[in-house]
């Protein structure tokens, strides 16, 4: 979802759940090792062919 959509954080967290972006943000960086708009850029840059970061 985070990856493929354009929709807005506090929906993201919302739908996954979580009552607020903060507790969604710290959730997901403990999970995947990188906040979720970081992932979702270089989601978005792999998903076009660049660089998809380390």
């Amino acid at each position: 979802m985070l990856g493929q959509s354009g929709l807005p954080m506090c929906h993201i967290a919302a739908e996954c759940g979580f009552s607020g972006t903060a507790h969604f943000t710290r959730q997901f960086r403990a999970a995947k090792g990188l906040p979720p708009m970081r992932y979702r850029r270089e989601f978005k840059s792999s998903a076009a062919g660049g660089y998809a970061g380390p």
